[in-house]
């Protein structure tokens, strides 16, 4: 395992340029995961990684109770403004803290990959939702994930160990630290014995993401489940 990465302090000292490139470069994957969502009104749905709550407000916009959770108090404090009535709490989604199955809908944008224990936030979602609840998330790619360790490395690197990876995104003006990940975090035996998977792409993004070396690669991918 990797040294602790303190999200927080990370996004609180690049929240701003970080929202700028979001918007600039990511409209299309965020349209992506909007095309997932069932119809909202009344729904309870929860954002996972809110960010400044753009998607927060998306989901009011659609009659939703939102509620939406991070780490960064400062983009906390941007999403109160821009989601006035949603409930956002200061916080991780290794412990959310909501009741079970209190939930109809759980969203996350490039969220997950922030945590050194992705299987531990699935866990919780999948306590938080209620049976026929949905899942929809996109998430960094770990082969982008290990394409990035491979870029300058002088050694041989490990897919299977979780390293502290850093690298540029938004055409390199947003440097990001993160733990990698394998695949098999994200679909483990106890996601794939209470989840249903729905819908699951693959998808580039360049040139959000930096480019390692010439080669085409998946930079993310979008997943929706159901909760059994």
């Amino acid at each position: 395992m990797p040294g602790s990465l303190d999200v927080r302090t990370q996004y609180d000292s690049i929240g701003d340029e970080y929202l700028r490139g979001f918007e600039k470069y990511d409209a299309e994957s965020r349209a992506r995961s909007y095309a997932l969502l069932p119809p909202l009104t009344g729904a309870r749905v929860l954002d996972i990684g809110c960010g400044d709550g753009t998607d927060v407000a998306y989901y009011l916009s659609q009659g939703a109770i939102a509620y939406g959770i991070d780490p960064s108090s400062e983009l906390i404090e941007k999403a109160r403004r821009k989601a006035p009535g949603a409930r956002l709490d200061v916080g991780v989604g290794e412990m959310l803290p909501y009741a079970d199955r209190s939930m109809d809908v759980i969203t996350s944008t490039y969220a997950l990959q922030t945590s050194d224990d992705v299987p531990k936030i699935l866990s919780e979602a999948a306590r938080v939702l209620r049976p026929g609840g949905q899942l929809i998330y996109s998430s960094k790619h770990p082969l982008r994930q290990f394409m990035e360790k491979r870029s300058g490395a002088m050694g041989g690197v490990n897919y299977f160990q979780q390293d502290i990876v850093q690298w540029h995104i938004f055409g390199g003006a947003v440097p990001l630290s993160e733990p990698s990940h394998t695949l098999q975090e994200y679909l483990s035996p106890e996601v794939l014995m209470r989840f249903d998977i729905r819908h699951f792409e693959e998808r580039s993004d360049f040139p959000a993401s930096d480019r390692a070396g010439n080669d085409h690669y998946p930079c993310y991918f979008i997943m929706r489940a159901v909760r059994r």
